[in-house]
């Protein structure tokens, strides 16, 4: 199609083989710069798209988190269960127990710190206190 376009081009008399390789080598030229162009847009596009990150390694963690909870003496973990995932204050939980607001607050540092050993390793430990200080 691109020969027949392009036959008030051809000069009679001269290689009409090379000629029509001349036109069929410039359109070859001209998809490879295409597809070049597509890719790195199509690259530019994906890498800009929303991973959804993987399921299993959140499953690992809520796993890992649930086995250090029940490692957990009852106070602390029951301290945690009901501030952290209940979302009940301190005085309520406090109430709740039947102890004294200091003891809550206590069980809970040291549940939370107990938790983040359990889970991360003693790395953790030293990042929940430093938070605790500034808390």
């Amino acid at each position: 199609m691109r020969g027949w376009t392009a036959r008030a081009s051809f000069t009679p008399g001269t290689n009409f083989r090379a000629w029509m390789y001349v036109i069929l080598r410039n359109r070859f030229y001209t998809a490879l710069r295409r597809d070049r162009a597509s890719a790195a847009r199509d690259q530019a596009a994906a890498q800009g798209a929303t991973a959804i990150p993987p399921a299993q390694e959140d499953a690992i963690l809520v796993a890992d988190v649930a086995s250090a909870l029940r490692r957990l003496p009852a106070g602390q973990r029951d301290v945690l269960m009901m501030v952290g995932a209940d979302g009940m204050s301190y005085e309520e939980t406090a109430q709740a127990m039947g102890c004294a607001l200091g003891t809550v607050k206590s069980r809970l540092a040291r549940g939370r710190q107990a938790l983040a050993l359990a889970i991360e390793g003693p790395g953790m430990q030293a990042m929940a206190r430093r938070v605790a200080q500034h808390a």
